[in-house]
């Protein structure tokens, strides 16, 4: 089998500056995450093929996976499920995309991804873009995650440059936190409702965030979801 050469590109997240400069604040970008686009990433979920399965069980359990099954559209919470865990996994996306940062560092680009800038006519864009030569498979790690963010085109529009006097961006391993949060209670059938759910949540993630490897494990958390659960019964 002959090799073939495989690129993937999308739009990359900038700020609205006279030079590029690509986002990299992780509660920034999850902005994008919009109620409409998380449903359209659901239907991208639903249709996969087995070939491009790679992207979502990396970041989704079989059995949160499930949730996105046809036979599951039963239910008053079932969107709300589903745009949790997707969520969930735009997350995965974005952070496989854009290494976390650690102290005082800022996230960083993964180094199997490249930015450039490309004319299209009288304008400019700025894409990201991964690749390399493929013998039937994914050329590099990183190649699911920039086709996925192609299909789902969140960042056609720059981002307004936030003051840099402005509130203290929250960290972004609590925003990680309570994203994953979101999604194991919501595989487990808890959904934020109202603001009173919400600022729960918020305080779960704070708590979750507190031991450095809250991500690496459902166990290591399992304890405090099943306390919160209890003890935070949502509004019906």
């Amino acid at each position: 089998m002959s090799a073939e050469m495989l690129i993937a590109v999308c739009n990359a997240p900038v700020y609205n500056t006279p030079h590029p400069e690509i986002v990299t604040d992780l509660e920034l970008l999850l902005t994008r995450a919009t109620d409409e686009a998380l449903d359209q990433l659901t239907l991208l979920i639903r249709s996969r093929e087995d070939g491009d399965a790679a992207i979502f069980e990396g970041h989704l359990t079989e059995a949160e996976l499930e949730f996105f099954s046809y036979d599951r559209d039963a239910g008053a919470d079932i969107t709300a499920i589903r745009r949790a865990l997707a969520r969930c996994l735009f997350m995965g996306v974005l952070t496989s995309v854009f290494k976390p940062g650690t102290n005082d560092e800022k996230p960083s680009l993964n180094q199997e991804i490249t930015w450039i800038t490309a004319s299209f006519g009288e304008q400019k864009r700025t894409l990201l873009a991964t690749g390399g030569l493929s013998f039937g498979d994914e050329p590099t790690e990183a190649w699911p995650a920039i086709y996925l963010l192609d299909a789902l085109n969140l960042f056609e529009m720059p981002f307004e440059k936030p003051d840099a006097e402005g509130a203290t961006p929250v960290e972004g391993v609590v925003v990680r936190a309570g994203v994953q949060a979101a999604a194991w209670l919501a595989a487990r059938g808890w959904v934020a409702k109202t603001a009173a759910d919400r600022s729960a949540l918020e305080e779960l993630a704070y708590t979750l965030a507190e031991p450095a490897s809250f991500l690496d494990a459902f166990d290591s958390a399992e304890d405090v979801i099943d306390e919160f659960i209890a003890a935070s019964a949502p509004a019906a």
